[in-house]
C-alpha cells in the first residue's frame, strides 16, 4: 500500500525530498512515523537546551561577536525545531492535502498536456531541490573553516577549541578522537536539521504550484465552455464551481498549516539578519574579514531565501486567485441566465483573495519581503554610520 502511494505521488515530489520526509516521519503512511518524531524531538530539545545553557553560562566570558553569532545559530536551529513541531501537530491536515493532490493528479491526467502540469511539476522539483541544496551548502561552508581549525588545533595554546555549534557539554574533551566525534555529530545534526527544515519550505512550493495548476484548470475551463448545448454547459459550470470550492478549501489548509510557521520565521529571521549584519559591519577591516564574510554571507542568504519563499508563496497565491474572477468575466457568461447567475457568484467569491498570512493578522507578499529587507538594510546603514 505504501509503495503504491509512493509511485502515485512520485511525479509530485522528487526522490530526495521524499527521503527527507521519511527521515523526519512526515511522509504520509510511513511505518513507525511516531518513533521518528519522538527521536528527533528528543535530539532537538537536548541540543537546543545545551546551546542556550552555553549562552547563559558564557554570556560575559566570550567575545561579543562570537556570542552574537552563537545566538543567531541557536535561534536558527530553534526556529527549525518549532517549524517541525508545528508541522507534526498538523500531520493529519497535511496527509489529507497530500491525498487530495494524488487523487487530483490521477483524475486530471488527461489534462496534463493541455494545462502544462508536467512543466509545473519539473519546476517544483527544481525549486524544491535548490532550496534544500542551498541550505545544505550553507551549512557545509559555515562548518568548513571550523572543521579545519579544529583538526589543526594547537593544544599548547590557551584558546578554546572551536565548535560548529557552541553548546555546553557535561564532559571534558581532552583527546582528539572525542573532539572529532563531537564535531561529526554536531555537523550531522546541523546538516540534517537544516535539510529537514528546508524540506518544509519545499513542500510549501509544491503545494503552491499545485494550487496554481488547479486555478489554471478552472480558468481554462471557463474560457473553453461549449456554446451549443445548454445541458453540457450546466454540467461544466457545476464542475467549475465544485473545483473552485476545492481550491478554496485547499488554500485554507495551506494557510492553517503554515501561518504560525510564517509568524515564527519572520520574527526570528529578522532578529538573525540584524545580528549577522552587525557581525559583518564590525568585522570590516579585520585581518580575517574574508573568512567571516564567507561564513556569514551564506548564512545571511539562506535566511533571506527562506523568508522570500514564504512571501513569494503568499504573493503567488493572491495573484492566481485574481485570475479566476478575470477568467469568469471573460467567459461566455451571457449565453444563458444560468451561466450569468453562476458566474456572477463565482466572481463575487473570487474577490475574497486567497493568501498566506503570518499569524492570521498580516498577509505575506513581495511588498512584505521588501519591507523586511529595507529594515535590515537600514539597520546595517546605521551601524556603518556609527562604526
Amino acid at each position: 500500500m505504501e509503495k503504491s502511494k509512493s509511485e502515485q505521488s512520485r511525479r509530485l515530489i522528487s526522490r530526495p525530498l521524499e527521503i527527507l520526509l521519511r527521515v523526519f516521519g512526515i511522509w504520509p503512511g510511513i511505518l513507525y512515523g511516531v518513533i521518528y518524531k519522538v527521536f528527533w524531538l528528543v535530539v532537538m530539545i537536548t541540543s537546543t537546551t545545551l546551546q542556550y545553557t552555553f549562552l547563559v553560562l558564557h554570556a560575559r566570558s566570550i567575545n561579543f561577536t562570537i556570542f552574537l553569532y552563537s545566538l543567531a545559530a541557536t535561534l536558527a536551529l530553534s526556529m527549525k525545531l518549532i517549524k517541525l513541531v508545528i508541522f507534526w501537530s498538523n500531520q493529519r491536515r497535511f496527509d489529507e492535502m497530500w491525498r487530495v493532490m494524488s487523487l487530483n493528479w490521477e483524475h486530471n491526467s488527461a489534462y496534463v498536456n493541455t494545462f502544462g502540469t508536467t512543466n509545473k511539476t519539473h519546476v517544483s522539483h527544481y525549486l524544491a531541490n535548490f532550496i534544500v541544496a542551498f541550505s545544505t551548502v550553507s551549512i557545509i561552508l559555515n562548518s568548513y573553516s571550523i572543521l579545519l581549525s579544529g583538526i589543526h588545533y594547537d593544544e599548547a595554546s590557551n584558546g578554546t577549541r572551536p565548535y560548529i555549534l557552541m553548546m555546553y557539554l557535561p564532559f571534558h574533551i581532552n583527546t582528539q578522537p572525542v573532539y572529532l566525534l563531537v564535531m561529526f555529530l554536531q555537523f550531522s545534526y546541523a546538516l540534517l536539521l537544516s535539510a529537514g527544515a528546508a524540506t518544509l519550505n519545499s513542500v510549501l512550493i509544491i503545494l503552491m504550484l499545485y494550487l496554481g495548476d488547479q486555478i489554471n484548470v478552472i480558468c481554462r475551463r471557463l474560457m473553453s465552455m461549449a456554446e451549443d448545448e445548454h445541458t453540457t454547459n450546466v454540467t461544466v459550470i457545476k464542475e467549475i464551481i465544485r473545483k473552485h470550492q476545492s481550491v478554496i478549501t485547499f488554500s485554507e489548509n495551506i494557510e492553517s498549516l503554515y501561518t504560525y510557521i510564517a509568524l515564527i520565521l519572520i520574527v526570528l529571521n529578522t532578529l538573525i539578519t540584524c545580528g549577522l549584519g552587525f557581525i559583518l559591519v564590525s568585522a570590516i577591516g579585520s585581518p580575517n574579514f574574508s573568512m567571516i564574510l564567507m561564513k556569514n554571507l551564506m548564512f545571511y542568504c539562506a535566511i533571506n531565501i527562506e523568508t522570500f519563499v514564504f512571501c513569494f508563496a503568499g504573493e503567488y497565491i493572491s495573484a492566481k486567485s485574481k485570475e479566476i474572477g478575470e477568467a469568469a468575466y471573460n467567459s461566455p457568461w451571457y449565453q444563458s441566465k444560468f451561466h450569468s447567475g453562476a458566474v456572477l457568484f463565482l466572481i463575487m467569491r473570487s474577490q475574497h483573495q486567497l493568501t498566506i498570512t503570518m499569524g492570521k493578522f498580516m498577509d505575506l507578499s513581495l511588498e512584505r519581503f521588501s519591507s523586511i529587507v529595507k529594515a535590515s538594510a537600514s539597520y546595517v546603514s546605521v551601524l556603518l554610520a556609527m562604526y
